[in-house]
């Protein structure tokens, strides 16, 4: 069954919610962003799915805040939050044009690069912490660089002090 924009459910602190963005908003700020070809290529179940795993991966990360509410399915709004911060918005868009310009990490060289010890891979667009394998041998997902840096104001940080 081929995925169309009424599986993406953007209601702010929704307990059904799967995503921060719909459809229309996404095609609105695609429109306006440079380089986004590979979001105008993309199907509507390309653009779904990508926009559903972008909102799973912003769910992977530890915000300095509890959710606004236990009922609310995302992480967004966190408490004190009146709605779902834009950067949070952008960084979902953002993490869906990494994942549709192509799955760089699925390539064999990756996956040489990891079994030498390589912790990190960056280029111009994008970078990936080598996460260890997946049982059928691929490396985890991360988020991509533009995604992190959006949503580093709401990342909770640890800082260790103590004597080298």
């Amino acid at each position: 069954m081929a995925l169309d924009a009424t599986d993406l459910d953007a209601t702010d602190a929704g307990a059904a919610a799967n995503s921060y963005v719909d459809l229309d908003d996404a095609s609105a700020y695609f429109e306006r962003r440079p380089d986004s070809g590979a979001w105008r290529d993309a199907n509507v179940g390309e653009r779904v799915g990508t926009l559903l795993f972008a909102a799973i991966l912003i769910g992977r990360e530890t915000y300095y805040a509890r959710r606004a509410s236990d009922a609310q399915a995302l992480s967004f709004p966190l408490a004190g939050q009146s709605g779902v911060p834009i950067k949070v918005k952008h960084a979902q868009l953002e993490q869906a044009l990494d994942l549709l310009k192509g799955d760089w990490t699925r390539r064999e060289e990756f996956r040489e690069m990891q079994a030498v010890g390589i912790k990190s891979v960056t280029t111009r667009e994008t970078s990936t912490d080598m996460a260890p394998a997946t049982a059928d041998g691929y490396p985890a997902y991360s988020l991509c660089r533009v995604a992190r840096e959006l949503l580093m104001p709401f990342v909770e940080t640890t800082i260790r002090l103590g004597r080298a």
